[in-house]
């Protein structure tokens, strides 16, 4: 994949960022950050695969668990405050909007680092 595809997808999520969510355009950015979201976790990216899922509950795109998974896992190494943060604001938006997580069987809402200490 070209940078120049990821720069397109960059361009398309701040493109929608300020679109009513049910136009195109924030419908694309959710599907820009969702990939943006994969191809960090693909590529083991920790960090920025939690900065994408912020992105991407943001834009309302219905995270798949096993993204949430990962990201949980690496702020759970991760001795970022705020990376923590972030990850906790993403996990209450999310929680408030359930809509914002596709479940599967069996599955939890993301939790809070709060959550992951207890």
């Amino acid at each position: 994949m070209s940078r120049q595809v990821i720069r397109s997808w960059k361009r398309s999520m701040r493109i929608g960022a300020g679109a009513e969510f049910e136009s195109a355009e924030a419908a694309i950015a959710r599907d820009c950050a969702l990939a943006l979201l994969q191809r960090s976790i693909s590529f083991g990216h920790g960090r920025l695969a939690v900065l994408r899922l912020v992105s991407a509950v943001r834009s309302g795109a219905a995270v798949p668990p096993v993204c949430w998974d990962y990201c949980r896992t690496a702020v759970s190494t991760s001795r970022d405050l705020e990376l923590q943060s972030l990850y906790a604001e993403a996990a209450e938006r999310a929680a408030a909007m359930p809509s914002l997580v596709v479940e599967r069987r069996g599955a939890e809402h993301p939790q809070s680092t709060k959550d992951m200490t207890s």
